[in-house]
């Protein structure tokens, strides 16, 4: 017993002190009819006392990795270099001007590849692309070239377009021969993708269509997940003229659900100087679907949100996963400033309003306190010399109580801090109330 109250005394001595908070990534989200740069820095040095953002730097390392067309301007090509291309590969080919025919093929690939969207769901242009990935590979084979190279770029494209299938007529048995056998190559090792656009209104319309590398491969609702080779794939929603961003997934065997805001994509503009994003109109999407999409895509561990009106600033930290915002803040526009931010709480500086949580906490602490004491009084009187008249069973049994009562009311303080919400001097209990963009959710 002398040993389990030692090493109880030694644990908790450990595990005392608070362990230190794991660094964080936050972007910046910033709604406003006009953005203007000096509110997004504004924004920027306010947010920065509820959770930095990210760095410039890292967001938009972070986005061009997940959004990869987000920070681009108009395409600098139009779709029909795709289609010039793949002629003069064509006729290079038959004019058996090889390398030549290579060099054009691998330029219309190259526009096809880094420009899903010149693609737009086209099947003339997809299966011109079929049948030019197919005349590479016999353009290499017949030049005595790479033919393992050739092999792998033709693998690369059923890879990414599964569904498209070459001419067969234009092409002889043993090339055709070879598109099969890549096909069931790449569709042996497959992952299974659900999409959903939001709002769900728009999903249900039956207008949206799923591109997946330019190609249409289905339209929304998904009657069942659909099935695609491991590995990167670029994925896009659209319904009628909207268009959602341009998103860099990867399938791997585990099942893939993606949920794309399209009207809040439309409402959005990268904003590459703040490092954030920038909602040009907010009443014209859903600012929460915008930020659940981006936190859970770009591998951020949540969003510092700025929502701002006519003269009035919104200032709220969402986690990843989280319903509302951690921390809601309220103040002025000035001069494209942001002036007299103020917390909600009505709790002491220092304070964040769970009293239970310290209250708890500090009885556990107590609790533990005098369990050392009667642990240190009980060892004191182990010596030879002083019989036991039942003090020391007494002072055993005391250290061992109060030990045990101050672990569960640090657990319990422990779960509290989670649970207990901090107190808002305005609100008794949970209230909802409108803000720029949507509804917002005080405690």
């Amino acid at each position: 017993m002398n040993h389990l109250i030692a090493a109880a005394t030694l644990a908790l001595t450990v595990l005392a002190p608070a362990a230190a908070d794991a660094e964080t990534r936050f972007f910046l989200f910033v709604s406003h009819d006009v953005a203007s740069q000096g509110l997004i820095d504004a924004a920027l040095r306010e947010a920065q006392t509820v959770g930095p953002p990210a760095a410039p730097e890292a967001s938009r390392k972070q986005f061009e990795q997940v959004f990869p067309k987000l920070f681009d301007a108009a395409p600098s090509v139009e779709r029909g270099a795709i289609s010039d291309a793949l002629k003069a590969g064509t006729a290079a080919h038959y004019a058996t001007n090889f390398d030549q025919a290579e060099v054009d093929f691998a330029r219309a690939f190259e526009l096809a590849y880094s420009n899903p969207e010149l693609l737009d769901g086209s099947l003339v242009i997809i299966k011109r692309l079929a049948d030019g990935a197919a005349l590479r590979y016999a353009n290499a084979t017949v030049a005595s070239k790479d033919v393992p190279d050739a092999r792998r770029q033709f693998r690369e494209f059923v890879r990414r377009f599964p569904a498209a299938e070459p001419t067969r007529t234009e092409h002889p048995p043993r090339v055709m021969k070879v598109w099969e056998a890549l096909r069931r190559e790449v569709m042996a090792d497959t992952g299974d993708v659900t999409v959903h656009a939001e709002p769900l209104d728009l999903e249900r319309s039956g207008n949206c269509q799923l591109l997946v590398g330019g190609a249409e491969l289905g339209r929304l609702p998904l009657s069942r997940p659909v099935a695609l080779p491991t590995g990167p794939h670029l994925v896009q929603v659209r319904c009628g003229l909207q268009h959602s961003w341009v998103q860099r997934v990867l399938v791997a065997d585990e099942p893939l659900t993606i949920r794309v805001p399209v009207r809040a994509m439309l409402s959005a503009r990268a904003e590459s100087r703040s490092g954030g994003i920038v909602l040009t109109r907010p009443a014209e999407g859903d600012t929460g679907a915008l930020v659940t999409a981006i936190t859970e895509a770009a591998g951020f561990d949540g969003a510092v949100v700025v929502q701002t009106a006519v003269s009035s600033v919104y200032i709220g930290r969402w986690e990843r996963g989280a319903a509302a915002p951690a921390i809601s803040l309220e103040g002025d526009l000035e001069q494209d400033n942001i002036t007299s931010v103020g917390s909600y709480s009505s709790t002491p500086a220092g304070g964040d309003g769970r009293v239970w949580t310290w209250v708890v906490g500090g009885l556990g602490a107590a609790a533990v306190i005098g369990g050392v004491v009667a642990n240190v009084a009980y060892v004191d009187r182990q010596e030879p010399h002083i019989p036991d008249d039942g003090t020391q069973t007494g002072l055993r049994g005391a250290a061992t109580a109060l030990y045990v009562t101050g672990g569960v009311l640090l657990a319990t303080s422990v779960i509290l801090y989670f649970v207990e919400a901090p107190d808002d001097g305005d609100n008794d209990g949970i209230a909802l109330r409108p803000s720029p963009g949507g509804i917002r959710v005080a405690f």
